[in-house]
């Protein structure tokens, strides 16, 4: 086993490769919005998911630092998150992605080197960097590859 995770500039990198292609997927999927998705949700509701993952993850990432793990279970709010942004327009929901990742970006710059190495209780005995790529750009990459292939598009 590794004596340590991915560092911060592993963190940043992912984030960065990620996060343009996700704040696109808003415009591009806009025709497609109702279409069905392999999962439960349509296009559409696949993006505000992603949206709202952006925006909790911040807060997510203050528990994991506080108590070593997750406060709770991260699809608890799936189903009010998707719903409160239901009559987003594909512009707003492009809007909160960017400034989300602008949060985010300014959380995990402030973050200090040490705190990577840490192991963590969350989806398993994990390394903080791990847990801090999933969230930054694993999560929102799956979905947005989900989304453009309900579209018909390329991911």
């Amino acid at each position: 086993m590794p004596d340590s995770g991915p560092n911060k500039a592993d963190v940043l990198a992912a984030a960065r490769a990620q996060w343009p292609i996700t704040e696109a997927a808003p415009t591009r999927c806009a025709p497609h919005f109702d279409r069905p998705t392999e999962l439960d949700w349509n296009v559409g509701d696949v993006l505000r998911h992603v949206a709202m993952g952006v925006a909790n993850a911040p807060s997510m990432v203050a528990a994991v630092i506080e108590l070593g793990r997750l406060r709770e279970d991260p699809t608890a709010q799936n189903t009010e998150g998707i719903a409160e942004r239901a009559d987003w327009t594909p512009e707003q929901l492009h809007n909160a992605l960017r400034t989300g990742h602008e949060a985010l970006l300014r959380v995990i710059e402030q973050l200090p080197d040490d705190l990577f190495a840490r192991r963590i209780e969350a989806f398993g005995n994990v390394w903080f960097g791990d847990l801090l790529i999933a969230l930054a750009a694993g999560h929102e990459g799956n979905h947005v590859d989900q989304a453009l292939r309900g579209a018909g598009l390329e991911p």
